[in-house]
């Protein structure tokens, strides 16, 4: 009676047992990814959510406690009846897609031409780094001097080649807005030929032998097999050149001011003129929130247009 008893409690201890692992082998990658969500919530989210409620008051920085509740007052003045923010709104927005296609474009032929190259191609990585190794602010200095209308290199070069007279590159709206993203350009190269390099790493050599003996060209090798296979890398580019683009704040105080007038004004400045000069706590909560917003929309369009690419 009493071996019975003993051997029934040891089976029903045994099953609570195994039952157990199962929950545990569950609950493990949760436990383990707890800290870093506990980081990102605390140096992300909260501010996110904070400054998404700042958003919805109309409040000056002189006088924080004296504020008012307006919900979405301060989105339909800025749509609505700010022309700055409008101005400002569309040249981020094609300030992002040239430089973005345009970086794109560069950085693929870059690492196309550079994957083949042996052992003399890390000395090339390194040297091609060196761009976007150096701060926006220092970039944007130094192109000054080259965009620069008496001495600068990009018109001694136009009347030496082309016998063109002096351009003002920073003092007319259209130049001005070439300069920056020639040197935006320039400085996102390396970084999107770093990341499509280690793509093309990945890619085994045996589906591109295979495919020239079966007689495919060039063209048809790089569509059908490269490019497939590149596109992880490609999107992992497209997010984060696209966020960094859209956030771009440094790079224009420092080689435009914005200017001339407000003509490459970004969100980002617009947000730092309204908050530090204009005071205005509520409007400058707002634009970072459409920031966000545009941020996490392009974001997740790509990633969903990717996913539905390599799924066909």
């Amino acid at each position: 009676m009493i071996v019975g008893s003993r051997a029934h409690a040891a089976r029903r201890a045994g099953a609570l047992s195994a039952g157990a692992a199962p929950s545990l082998d569950h609950a493990l990658p949760y436990l383990l990814i707890t800290p870093a969500a506990l980081i990102l919530g605390s140096v992300f989210v909260y501010p996110a959510l904070e400054n998404g409620w700042l958003s919805l008051w109309s409040w000056k920085l002189t006088a924080p406690e004296r504020r008012t509740f307006v919900g979405l007052g301060n989105y339909i003045d800025l749509f609505a009846g700010n022309a700055l923010f409008r101005q400002a709104l569309g040249f981020t927005l094609l300030y992002t897609v040239v430089t973005l296609v345009v970086s794109l474009g560069l950085g693929l032929v870059a690492a196309l031409l550079l994957h083949p190259v042996g052992a003399s191609r890390r000395l090339v990585v390194a040297l091609l780094l060196l761009p976007y190794m150096m701060s926006p602010v220092a970039t944007g200095l130094g192109w000054g001097l080259i965009w620069g209308r008496d001495f600068g290199l990009a018109n001694y070069l136009l009347g030496a080649v082309f016998r063109q007279e002096p351009l003002a590159w920073l003092a007319d709206p259209t130049l001005a807005a070439i300069a920056l993203m020639t040197t935006e350009v320039w400085r996102s190269v390396p970084f999107v030929t770093l990341v499509l390099l280690a793509g093309l790493a990945a890619v085994p050599a045996e589906l591109g032998e295979a495919a020239r003996i079966d007689g495919a060209s060039g063209w048809q090798e790089l569509r059908r097999i490269t490019l497939p296979l590149l596109l992880p890398s490609l999107s992992v580019v497209i997010v984060f050149e696209t966020i960094f683009k859209l956030r771009v704040f440094d790079l224009i105080i420092a080689l435009t001011g914005g200017g001339p007038g407000t003509s490459t004004h970004s969100l980002g400045v617009v947000l730092y003129r309204f908050y530090f000069r204009y005071f205005d706590g509520g409007a400058a909560a707002a634009v970072g929130i459409v920031l966000l917003l545009l941020g996490g929309v392009f974001a997740l369009l790509y990633l969903r247009l990717a996913g539905t690419e390599a799924r066909s």
